[in-house]
């Protein structure tokens, strides 16, 4: 009988997983974040097996968010969605506001299923807003 129902609850959980939604995935990064900046990016990327290829890429990455110290930019207050574009159904771009003492910072989530599971296209981050501000305009 337990080992039934180990199975039906592996098979449960594999089921849940596979239905991540890229929201759900932006979720958990911010729920990382506050604590462990630099392992919310990595938990992210890990989403995508293609992405071991961009080892480098990604380690500048965790080096430019481990830098947003509380010495650079103050405290961490939070996130604000500026955006979600919706390119095709398996195609899905969200961007963040992320707000910190000194200045924002705009985080841009890029999300690609190609068949059945969401994964990270690609993360960047810029403290430049200017095409934000002239579209607000």
């Amino acid at each position: 009988m337990k080992k039934y129902l180990f199975i039906l609850l592996v098979s449960v959980q594999g089921i849940l997983l596979a239905q991540e939604t890229p929201q759900h995935l932006i979720d958990h990064f911010f729920t990382t974040y506050p604590d462990n900046q630099g392992k919310a990016v990595v938990d992210l990327y890990k989403t995508n097996v293609w992405t071991k290829n961009a080892q480098k890429e990604i380690d500048n990455v965790v080096n430019t968010i481990n830098s947003l110290t509380r010495d650079f930019v103050g405290e961490y207050y939070g996130k604000e969605l500026i955006s979600t574009i919706t390119l095709t159904d398996s195609y899905k771009i969200y961007t963040y506001l992320v707000k910190y003492d000194r200045q924002p910072i705009r985080f841009t989530f890029n999300f690609y299923k190609a068949d059945q599971k969401w994964v990270l296209y690609s993360f960047n981050l810029s403290d430049d807003l200017s095409d934000l501000i002239a579209l607000a305009k």
